[in-house]
């Protein structure tokens, strides 16, 4: 049963069932009478337990291999969406972020969940969405993560915010401290009484 695994657990009964089956007629063909009638009853019970073991494994497994794929398709979004803001394309990352936010409500939809507790799930869910991409981006260009957080600061609750901004703090402040080094070794802000020239 350890082969059906993963996409493969779908076919674990189809497969397996009738090597069982197989199996069971093979030694039930030795016997006799008695034995046959008391076989039947024992076999009829081994094969339905050998039955609800092969659905439980192939639901846990399937739906184990459906989050992953989920997962998967999630990260592949967020990681377009952050690289597409790294690049400065608003846009293509905002419209990422979207296909996110669809995608998830699909999938809540199909689990039953009706018009209201997807309302309630968006809101919640872009949110994340927008928070994972503006801290994506602080990891790669923090400048833009900020112009990205401006841009959609009105997708993320409060919560969010201020956590997105806690992660972006260290790295504009870092930011800013070259810039400012950067303007003071080129002379463009120095204060009044220093300058950069050598004495005469």
């Amino acid at each position: 049963i350890s082969a059906y695994r993963g996409q493969k657990a779908l076919a674990a009964d189809s497969d397996l069932l009738p090597q069982l089956d197989q199996r069971i007629a093979g030694i039930r063909q030795n016997l006799r009478g008695e034995q046959q009638l008391r076989f039947d009853e024992l076999s009829l019970g081994f094969r339905e337990s050998i039955r609800n073991h092969l659905d439980g494994w192939m639901t846990r497994e399937h739906d184990a291999f459906m989050a992953g794929e989920r997962k998967a398709f999630v990260d592949n979004l967020t990681n377009d969406a952050i690289r597409a803001g790294v690049d400065g394309d608003f846009g293509l990352a905002g419209a990422r972020a979207q296909e996110l936010l669809l995608a998830q409500s699909s999938n809540l939809a199909l689990q039953g969940a009706g018009p209201e507790s997807i309302k309630a799930f968006q809101r919640s869910a872009a949110s994340s969405i927008y928070s994972s991409i503006a801290k994506g981006m602080a990891l790669q260009d923090p400048m833009r993560a900020v112009d990205f957080l401006a841009r959609y600061e009105n997708q993320l609750d409060e919560g969010d915010k201020m956590e997105v901004r806690q992660v972006l703090r260290p790295y504009v402040e870092d930011a800013q401290a070259d810039a400012d080094a950067a303007a003071i070794l080129t002379g463009q802000n120095l204060p009044p009484d220093v300058t950069l020239d050598a004495p005469s």
